[in-house]
């Protein structure tokens, strides 16, 4: 299996020496399987909202603290607002804030309550697809109003 390891130049010239007469020990050992360990996977997200034009429209959820003003999403002067950002595989709960209303995706279909008596939409990342066809997906992919409001991950 043939694997390259991102280090800069610089970051390997300031490593220390090696010094053959001592013992090579677990620490570099250690330090060497974390450099060389398989990154985080994770998963182009679309997130997409019908709103009237010109409105405020962001997302918040478990993925970002809940930071209401962390993902504000664009306008495609149509009143379709998206985002498109990578989340790590795992289960999210999120909302959409539209001019400081919190409301839940229309085409969620998936929802939990939570501790405000409403609901969270609940948004599952998982690995659809292998990784170079998925970046090619995601580059030919139509603009349509078709599409459902929000995609989760890419190619479902």
């Amino acid at each position: 299996m043939n694997r390259s390891i991102s280090k800069s130049k610089d970051a390997v010239t300031k490593n220390p020496k090696r010094n053959p007469s001592k013992p090579v020990g677990r620490d570099p050992e250690i330090r060497l399987f974390k450099d060389v360990q398989k990154p985080e996977v994770t998963e182009w997200v679309i997130f997409k909202l019908h709103a009237p034009p010109m409105a405020k429209v962001y997302v918040a959820g478990t993925f970002n603290n809940w930071n209401p003003a962390a993902l504000r999403l664009n306008d495609n002067n149509t009143g379709t607002y998206s985002a498109t950002v990578r989340l790590p595989m795992g289960n999210y709960e999120y909302k959409f804030i539209v001019n400081g209303e919190w409301l839940n995706g229309p085409n969620c279909n998936e929802q939990v309550p939570n501790a405000f008596g409403t609901t969270n939409n609940v948004l599952v990342v998982k690995r659809t697809t292998p990784p170079k066809a998925h970046l090619r997906a995601f580059s030919r992919m139509p603009v349509s109003e078709d599409r459902p409001q929000y995609t989760s991950p890419l190619g479902e």
